[in-house]
């Protein structure tokens, strides 16, 4: 594994420890798991699909769209 250095805002560093307390994981665990989505999430939008929050079980009404990941 490789280390990398990052330099993020106080805010940004309250989130990702926000996040890494609710899961009960690392801050490493989250900020990877965003990196992961955040590649996927370009990857789809470079084939043409949207990316966006469901808010209940209807798929077909979303709540929040995504655009320009």
């Amino acid at each position: 594994m490789v280390k990398l250095s990052v330099e993020i805002s106080e805010d940004l560093l309250a989130s990702i420890d926000t996040a890494a307390r609710e899961s009960g994981q690392s801050r490493a665990d989250v900020f990877r798991k965003a990196i992961v989505l955040y590649i996927a999430a370009s990857d789809g939008v470079r084939r043409g699909a949207s990316l966006g929050l469901v808010a209940d079980e209807n798929v077909d009404k979303l709540d929040t769209v995504f655009v320009g990941v």
